[in-house]
């Protein structure tokens, strides 16, 4: 699946979900360094495992891209 860009800063996937182009090219960088995001049900934090994986550039990132990050992971759990 192929998402399309609907303006710079933007990535339009099918069914129109919109999300932050840097939350993206996050979620791509740490699956490709193997980290695994899930969404704790408990407190609805994204857990990365292993965190011993994630830089502190990595941690402020997913701080900042909390919310953007949680819509992407749901989003790829229903899509796959």
């Amino acid at each position: 699946m192929t998402p399309t860009t609907s303006a710079p800063e933007m990535v339009v996937y099918p069914g129109g979900l919109a999300v932050l182009r840097s939350a993206v090219e996050l979620l791509h960088d740490l699956e490709r360094r193997g980290v695994d995001l899930r969404i704790d049900t408990a407190d609805d934090a994204v857990v990365c495992r292993p965190g011993r994986l994630l830089t502190h550039d990595d941690k402020r990132a997913i701080t900042a891209l909390r919310a953007s990050l949680k819509v992407l992971i749901e989003y790829c759990g229903v899509v796959h």
